[in-house]
């Protein structure tokens, strides 16, 4: 690489270092100069400069950045345009970078933005600089907590272990693959002993799959998880006082009896419930740690809060508590413990519906010590059942197969960051 080349890429690392540590959401894009130009080129840029820029980038990066309020500017390699080019352009020079905005008051917005959040970190952590160097050669997406509440609206308090993440893109045939690192804090934060993979990795891939049924009958799960712990998926969620209160006062769930909860590995199946009154039912298995019988002081203050609200004790194996107000038989949820091979107990809980009678296959490979956590899910048909909220993209809506998993990054005692792996089946049609 010649010197010039690695000044330019320097400087490029530099502007995306610090348009990444203020945007919500950045994205980097590769060119395909067989391909139109995107629209929102023709939108910044207008139509003979766009056709004109697209085919000068070639199969080169180039980045898209949202703010916390929803605004977008379009970033361009500096070296890109010319100085008349830029001149006709609401453009803001960015280290290597040049960010095109949409008229006078968006840039006006630019410079408030970059001059409040704008700053580059005096060190770069490893994860950070792992980021950097993937938006600047692939396609990749970076979020801050405000890009992932905008894309996964009412599901964001389950993803506080994802409220910063980073991940390359790839396409495999139909599949469309990433990899990369998520956590709870800014990835400015790691420590820089954090040993960082950089090699995309392929998708760990569950022990079975949503397209295989055990039967004819068989119901298909519109989702299913898998982790070592629930915390991760509950813990930010029943920390806060407006859950953590009630919890304590009224169904007997104290600070340690939530600790043992949060720390018990669990596996869930969210299932379609139709025709029925509920529209999908919760199915959740939790293998708790601590004895079956401090769990089931507060089953029984739970069962005095649901009996006090008006649902019904049905009499069967399992604890079934039915709504009145329903059509008769409809079960509302309850719970029954399932005594496993090794002598541990199971608690099984319906939500929804009944409680699975039998212990859900596993979907985690045991061999796997880092793997945390493992999802199967078909988009279209939670987004059919209108259960998907937020402002997720097309093509994952669209797509009938996502699956990913959580590992750790092999930190000393409880990790604070994760890799991520996944990937989905496009439809059809390819439109994202």
């Amino acid at each position: 690489m010649s010197c010039t080349t690695a000044s330019v890429r320097t400087a490029r690392r530099a502007g995306l270092l610090r348009l990444s540590s203020a945007a919500a959401l950045l994205q980097s894009f590769q060119g395909d100069p067989t391909q139109a130009p995107p629209q929102l080129w023709y939108q910044r840029l207008g139509v003979k400069p766009a056709l004109s820029l697209w085919k000068r980038l070639g199969r080169g990066i180039w980045w898209q950045a949202w703010t916390a309020d929803g605004q977008n500017y379009l970033a361009l390699p500096a070296h890109l345009l010319t100085s008349s080019e830029r001149s006709k352009l609401f453009a803001r020079d960015l280290d290597g970078l040049i960010l095109i905005s949409a008229d006078a008051l968006n840039q006006q917005h630019l410079e408030q933005w970059l001059g409040q959040e704008g700053k580059a970190p005096a060190v770069v952590s490893p994860l950070q600089d792992a980021c950097i160097r993937r938006l600047d050669r692939s396609a990749s997406v970076q979020w801050r907590p405000e890009g992932l509440a905008r894309l996964s609206g009412a599901l964001s308090p389950l993803l506080q272990q994802a409220r910063h993440g980073c991940l390359a893109l790839r396409m495999r045939g139909r599949q469309l693959q990433w990899h990369g690192w998520v956590g709870p804090r800014d990835f400015a934060a790691a420590p820089p002993s954090l040993a960082v993979r950089d090699t995309f990795s392929n998708p760990e891939l569950a022990l079975s799959s949503l397209s295989t049924e055990s039967g004819s009958n068989a119901i298909k799960p519109l989702l299913q998880i898998q982790g070592r712990n629930i915390g991760l998926l509950m813990s930010a969620l029943i920390s806060r006082q407006i859950i953590r209160q009630p919890l304590e006062q009224f169904y007997g769930l104290g600070r340690r009896q939530r600790t043992q909860l949060l720390q018990s590995p669990f596996q869930l199946e969210l299932l379609p419930q139709t025709p029925a009154f509920f529209q999908a039912g919760v199915q959740l298995q939790l293998k708790p740690e601590a004895e079956r019988e401090s769990f089931q002081t507060s089953l029984d203050a739970i069962g005095g809060r649901l009996r006090d609200q008006g649902l019904q004790l049905m009499p069967a194996k399992a604890v079934l508590w039915t709504d009145p107000l329903t059509q008769e038989g409809t079960v509302a949820g309850g719970w029954q413990w399932l005594q496993l091979p090794s002598n541990q107990s199971l608690l099984s809980i319906g939500l929804g519906m009944a409680p699975a009678q039998q212990p859900f296959p596993p979907l985690l490979p045991e061999k796997t010590a880092d793997l945390r956590l493992i999802l199967l899910a078909d988009p279209a048909q939670i987004v059919r059942h209108k259960l998907l909220s937020g402002s997720w993209p097309r093509v994952l809506r669209q797509s009938s197969t996502l699956q990913l998993s959580l590992h750790t990054l092999g930190t000393a005692g409880e990790p604070e960051w994760f890799e991520l792996r996944g990937q989905l089946s496009l439809p059809v049609s390819g439109t994202s």
